[in-house]
Formats: structure tokens, sequence, C-alpha cells
């Protein structure tokens, strides 16, 4: 690269630049003659349809809204449950917690917890007790935030970090 002592080595040349006629490849997307305005040409815009009287008659109707008594849904809801269900369901769940509490736990089980697996310390533990020997290493598996899954058939113990109860 030449460089005059008059000219600036980083002027761009003029044959590099697009001429104002000179649309390269463009069609006539940018092509408006200059000084017109191109909202001028109103017969371009889309057609101007007038909105109906039913349309607006709507609309100076004022709103129907029907009023509900809370006191009827909360009886009609409370009808339609069969008591005998719910306590069947209650009793399985409380007998499913009791056969966890009671659950002894030796050093053959498997805790998989944060991506590692350790074996209990001591033979005859419950599930409470791994809890708690786990939280000396992982605070977050506090009581109240702390679920046990089991499996048995494994010898699995896999503790379930849950969220704290709002309000």
């Amino acid at each position: 690269m030449t460089t005059n002592n008059n000219s600036n080595p980083f002027e761009i040349p003029s044959s590099d630049l697009f001429s104002p006629s000179d649309t390269k490849g463009f069609g006539d997307l940018f092509q408006t003659p200059t000084g017109t305005n191109p909202f001028d040409n109103v017969q371009a815009a889309a057609p101007i349809v007038p909105v109906s009287n039913k349309e607006t008659e709507k609309k100076d109707e004022a709103p129907v809204v029907q009023i509900k008594d809370e006191k009827d849904e909360k009886s009609k809801k409370g009808k339609g449950k069969s008591k005998s269900k719910d306590t069947a369901l209650s009793k399985k769940i409380k007998e499913q917690k009791a056969k966890k509490e009671n659950l002894k736990i030796d050093k053959t089980w498997v805790v998989a917890y944060s991506a590692q697996q350790y074996n209990p310390p001591e033979d005859d533990m419950t599930l409470d007790n791994v809890r708690e020997w786990l939280e000396v290493d992982y605070p977050e598996l506090s009581k109240e935030r702390c679920r046990m899954e089991v499996d048995e058939a494994k010898k699995l113990i896999v503790p379930i970090v849950s969220g704290a109860k709002k309000g």
C-alpha cells in the first residue's frame, strides 16, 4: 500500500461505496424518488373497513355477571366425598409411616445422597438416626425439611430435601 503525504491511509475509495442509484440485487426495495413522502400514497395501504353498528351496540351494554354463593359451593363440595374412602386411605398412610419409623437399618444398607453412596456406621439404626448422622455433613437434611424414601428390596435409602412450609 502506498501512501501519499497528502492523503489519509485509511481513506476508503469512492468506488467501494454504494451509489444512490445502485441497488446491488435489492430490486426496488430501497428505490424511492427523492423529495417524495412515502405516506402520501394512501391507495397502496390496506382499505379502511367501517365497523358495523352491531359491534358498537354491544360495547354500550353493561356486562352481565352471575353471582354465586360461596356457602352453597362449599356445602356441595363436602357432600360428594365418602368418608369411608378417606379413613381407609389415612389408615394406610399411618401404617406406612409407622412401618418406616420402626424399620431397622444395618450396615448392609446404602444411603444415596449428593452423588455419593454411604453405608450406615452402626447396626440397628432407625431412619431418624440415619438422617441425624447425615445432618452432620449435610445441614440441609434437618428434620423439618427432609423426608426419607426407602426401597426395602434394594436396601436403599434416599433422603429428599423439600421446601419449608410458607406462611
